[in-house]
């Protein structure tokens, strides 16, 4: 499993409110291994398994956990439906202000492939995210479990995602954490795009910075080393590109069945070998290039690129 490093950071964004132009501060780090401040205990573990939260949500089984808290698929006994429960752990002092924020931007986004947000509640002092329950595999099971997929498959999970990162970005919404445990292949053989737990969102001044070795940008892990060195990282990156990046090295993973390399530098030419579709090859190196600017402008000048490539391939 690639796991995400993370750190808090402060972020706000510049006069023009342009996402692309932010300018954000690396604040103090939360760190469980390591002494923590005030105000960033770590809770005991507590299992919700078999209860009902918030007089509706009669919680089954456990999903999942992760660093940002454990996932729980529940019944809910209003709407006559399965849904997840997202537990938010409250490890640091503004963990429940980006929960609630995570949860607002989610709400405004309507895209096929985003889980839609139904709640988000309060409970014995945790915080919980109510969102649509998602019946599939994760990409990162799909490779673990050797599953069988073609070219066209991944040209068009790879449309599908660019689509939602065009969604998301309108919105000036950015990832920031696109991996193959992050993206989810449902019963229907399309992709959900999950886990906005580090997710950049415009007017929200609190964030979380994460790094996943092999599919963060070369920018977004400069900056993250360059915390952990403890260096003042002040300059601007640009989000969205990097999710183009992040998205491109998922795809290159699911195309080659190789991870890609943790240094954030271009990987091998995927047409040398002309083992791959080129058309298909050649929209992954052009994301996954290590100089933002020759990466793909947007998401919608990728998805445009795509749309021949599906037809090419089909």
């Amino acid at each position: 499993m690639t796991m995400a490093s993370q750190t808090w950071v402060t972020f706000t964004c510049g006069q023009s409110g342009n996402m692309d132009k932010n300018a954000y501060r690396i604040g103090e780090e939360c760190d469980r291994q390591a002494n923590m401040r005030p105000g960033c205990e770590v809770e005991p573990h507590v299992s919700f398994e078999k209860r009902c939260l918030c007089s509706m949500y009669l919680v089954e089984s456990l999903i999942g956990t992760g660093g940002g808290g454990n996932v729980y698929k529940a019944w809910h006994t209003r709407l006559n439906k399965h849904v997840v429960l997202k537990e938010h752990k409250l490890t640091h002092p503004d963990s429940k202000a980006s929960a609630h924020n995570e949860a607002e931007a989610l709400k405004n986004v309507k895209s096929m492939y985003i889980p839609q947000v139904f709640d988000l509640f309060e409970e014995e002092g945790r915080c919980f995210t109510v969102m649509e329950y998602v019946k599939g595999t994760s990409y990162e099971k799909a490779l673990e479990l050797k599953m069988e997929y073609t070219e066209t498959d991944i040209a068009r999970w790879y449309f599908q995602l660019a689509s939602t990162l065009q969604t998301i970005h309108e919105k000036n919404i950015c990832h920031c954490d696109i991996k193959p445990s992050n993206i989810m292949l449902t019963s229907s053989r399309d992709v959900c795009l999950i886990d906005f737990n580090s997710a950049m969102v415009e007017g929200s001044p609190f964030r979380v910075l994460s790094c996943s070795p092999g599919y963060a940008s070369p920018e977004q892990l400069n900056l993250f080393k360059e915390h952990r060195q403890g260096v003042d990282a002040s300059q601007s990156i640009d989000w969205k590109l990097s999710d183009i990046y992040s998205l491109g090295a998922t795809m290159y993973h699911m195309l080659t069945r190789r991870s890609p390399l943790e240094n954030a530098q271009r990987d091998e030419n995927l047409n040398t070998s002309q083992q791959f579709n080129s058309v298909l090859a050649s929209a992954i190196e052009k994301s996954m290039n290590p100089d933002p600017s020759d990466r793909f402008e947007s998401a919608k000048q990728l998805l445009q690129t795509l749309a021949i490539t599906k037809a090419k391939i089909a």
